[in-house]
């Protein structure tokens, strides 16, 4: 875990960095405010229609998809807050992969059982979907064992998560 300087030159290079980083710290507030406003107003529906079902398989994905997705949105919004250790930077980066991770192999488990229903039963077309379904989950935990840790940078003296993939010889 380290930390990096980076003075631009010019005020326009400046300018673009800090542009670049309103713009993407606006898309990750507004996508996770939407998220969690959608959670408040369809919370009594989901107690209502879910809740009091008897558990099975569709309940717990529904659920955990509706749950990793919300926590998704919450540490995706912690994102955005300036953290000046590198060690912040890789709490929130970490909480905010465990969900997306998640998500990664519930949807293919959803759509593996949704075949599985269709095709009358057939494991074998289950298998091969929810084989090349974990493919991306397989992938990302592959490049991220790979990648190095979170830094901060300081652009113009303010601190900066670089979440940006440098990759490690291990």
């Amino acid at each position: 875990m380290s930390s990096n300087r980076y003075e631009p030159d010019d005020n326009g290079a400046l300018a673009q960095v800090w542009q670049r980083l309103y713009a993407a710290s606006c898309c990750d507030m507004a996508v996770g405010a939407l998220v969690i406003y959608e959670h408040f107003i369809t919370f009594p529906q989901e107690v209502r229609l879910i809740w009091r079902l008897r558990l099975s398989s569709g309940t717990v994905i529904f659920l955990a998809n509706r749950y990793f997705v919300l926590l998704y949105a919450i540490f995706s919004i912690m994102g955005v807050f300036n953290w000046t250790s590198a060690l912040s930077c890789e709490v929130v980066q970490m909480m905010t992969l465990v969900p997306q991770l998640s998500l990664y192999a519930i949807i293919p488990v959803f759509l593996s059982l949704h075949a599985h229903a269709i095709s009358g039963y057939n494991w074998y077309t289950t298998t091969v979907i929810l084989s090349l379904g974990l493919g991306p989950l397989a992938a990302n935990i592959f490049f991220w064992d790979r990648t190095s840790h979170a830094t901060v940078t300081y652009v113009a003296s303010h601190p900066v998560c670089d979440f940006e993939p440098a990759y490690s010889n291990h």
